[in-house]
């Protein structure tokens, strides 16, 4: 009778491991005012934190999360990047899988993690330009099984990032209005790790309260053992390097894929949205050293050089101290010679993927449909071109209805479940893109500069991405499996791209023909306020936002009426006092003259 129920509590045991557990957080999102770099200006907190908290999870787990919009007139939305969902339907992409989610509203995600590989990850805000002003966190996923060979100690999340004095919407619009000098406006004024940085505070008004020696983040280590860094690039505009001073790494995982380790690393080239797992043995004296991050291009993670990036903003740094226990109070007394390091015989500087190879080889299949994708831009055109066409986001999100009739001009491509699609890439401009494809890992086949060579070599064994960087004037060929229903959004990465509508939506219509189940009441428009302006239908035909709209745009239509409101009773309450003041002036005078007489 024991064996029977041990074998039966063995059984529960196996099931709930493989099931996973159901977890539960809650997000509020709200503006403040903050000085990460030193220099005062608005930036927007999650859970009154910036950077956001780090969630954990575990590979099968239920996890739901409570998006609380707490900002006065901005709406949200939040995706997962990097998880592939079993559908797109808390993907998390405002107009594509929902609706923005309003201020003072809530949004519930359910994040069914079954298919979402253990490793690194992080989520930010969909609406244009908004993680741009700190709505971004770690997202990390832990293994169901843990791995006996990966031998570490401890993990420490590092979050890199570029950071701009101007607000979001600000720079948004200077996208829009004035792109011709959009690059000379938008360079950014520091790099902050984990949410801290240093600005000069040169030329900045007293009234700001900049502080010039705004203290870095710290590091704490314990000589003798190995670290599991999990490092994030998660920038608006520009590739980032990673670098630790007098230490080198080991690289085992990149954007949640298993790598065979690449040892004797020094530096690793970011591009936005990517991300690398490193083992770090603290093996040096004890003391302090640098962690550094210099901006390495425009966008590039192809050298130190980029063509279309403004010079004050070529190779800016930023710096955390790393600190072994026991180490003075104080920040390392040597200068961080990160390029001498790695030029030092023997490392490595990991800048493109043609030494990363995946630890684990996977058969890659055949395609069943094929898409060439040109990207330019015509001057003067603000907006970007895929085949000659410009991207609207949809009234209606396409979720709703995945099997209307979209037009090829419309860039919603409809593909069926199970579909093998071979996408090739080819940007006709010399700027780089960091191109992230929504719900899917795909296998890259191969990348270059122009012309694009139609027999190139396919690799025995390509690495898995999520997102990957294009070089201006060149091209990246990729394959991916389109089995997992609804709409999906590729786009370029850098932020400013987003407002400038370089994207295009994969939408894989189900096995079964039918919509997507979606829970009751989900993502409604209902609590938005009946001044926002409705949007005109495009002459294509579908109902979409005007070319130069975005939700940004209504969320200043919105301001503008609430100042006009504010401003109506201000005056009202001006005329209330005047009437009020002349009638005791009034009657101030009479009583006087009555008392004359």
């Amino acid at each position: 009778m024991r064996s029977y129920l041990s074998s039966i509590l063995v059984v529960l045991c196996v099931i709930a491991s493989v099931r996973g557990a159901v977890l539960r957080y809650s997000l509020p999102i709200k503006w403040s005012f903050q000085n990460p770099d030193g220099y005062y200006r608005n930036v927007i907190l999650v859970n009154s934190t910036f950077v956001g908290p780090t969630l954990h999870a575990t590979e099968g787990d239920i996890v739901y999360i409570t998006v609380r919009n707490e900002m006065l007139s901005d709406v949200t939305s939040i995706h997962w990047h990097g998880f592939e969902l079993p559908t797109s339907t808390f993907d998390g992409a405002s107009q594509i899988t929902q609706y923005p989610i309003a201020p003072h509203q809530s949004f519930e995600y359910v994040l069914n993690l079954t298919f979402v590989s253990a490793g690194t990850y992080y989520y930010h805000s969909h609406i244009p330009m908004q993680y741009h002003d700190g709505l971004y966190g770690a997202f990390i996923v832990h293994p169901r099984m843990q791995d006996g060979s990966l031998q570490y100690d401890e993990e420490i999340v590092i979050v890199l990032s570029d950071w701009f004095h101007a607000d979001g919407s600000v720079l948004g619009a200077s996208a829009i209005y004035a792109p011709s000098r959009v690059w000379q406006l938008n360079s950014p004024k520091s790099v902050l790790i984990n949410g801290r940085g240093r600005f000069h505070c040169r030329d900045v008004p007293a009234s700001n309260g900049c502080n010039p020696t705004m203290p870095y983040h710290v590091v704490t280590i314990k000589r003798g053992l190995k670290y599991r860094l999990r490092v994030i690039c998660a920038a608006t505009r520009v590739a980032l390097s990673f670098a630790v001073q007098n230490h080198s790494y080991t690289v085992i995982q990149s954007q949640a894929e298993n790598t065979i380790p690449i040892k004797n690393v020094k530096t690793v080239h970011m591009p936005i949205g990517s991300r690398y797992d490193v083992i770090l043995e603290a093996n040096q004296p004890i003391g302090n050293y640098w962690i550094g991050s210099e901006i390495i291009g425009c966008t590039s993670c192809n050298g130190f050089n980029s063509s279309i990036n403004v010079q004050p903003s070529l190779g800016l740094r930023g710096y955390a101290i790393l600190r072994y226990e026991g180490a003075e109070q104080e920040e390392p007394k040597l200068p961080f010679a990160a390029r001498e390091e790695a030029a030092q015989p023997g490392s490595i500087i990991l800048q493109n993927d043609e030494i990363v190879k995946p630890l684990v080889r996977r058969n890659i299949p055949e395609p069943t449909v094929r898409w060439s994708v040109n990207s330019t831009k015509i001057s003067p055109e603000v907006h970007w071109r895929l085949n000659g066409f410009m991207f609207h986001h949809p009234t209606v999100p396409i979720i709703f209805d995945l099997k209307r009739n979209f037009s090829v001009e419309s860039l919603v491509w409809s593909v069926n479940q199970g579909d093998v699609v071979d996408v090739i890439w080819h940007s006709h401009l010399n700027m780089d893109h960091p191109l992230h494809l929504h719900g899917f890992k795909f296998w890259l086949l191969g990348h270059g500069y122009d012309p694009f060579n139609t027999s190139h070599a396919i690799p025995s064994s390509p690495m898995r991405y999520d997102t990957v960087n294009v070089a201006g004037r060149g091209w990246i060929h990729f394959r991916f499996i389109a089995d997992r229903p609804g709409p999906w959004m590729a786009h370029c990465h850098i932020d400013f791209h987003s407002v400038e509508l370089m994207a295009f939506v994969v939408n894989v219509i189900p096995k079964d023909r039918k919509d997507l189940e979606l829970p009751a009441g989900y993502s409604t428009c209902d609590s938005f306020p009946a001044i926002l302006p409705q949007p005109p239908s495009h002459p294509g035909g579908d109902s979409s936002f005007p070319p130069f709209s975005d939700f940004r745009d209504l969320v200043s239509a919105q301001r503008f009426v609430e100042s006009v409101v504010l401003g109506l009773i201000m005056l009202a309450i001006g005329v209330l006092l005047g009437i009020i003041i002349d009638r005791h002036m009034v009657s101030s005078k009479f009583q006087r003259g009555v008392a004359n007489s």
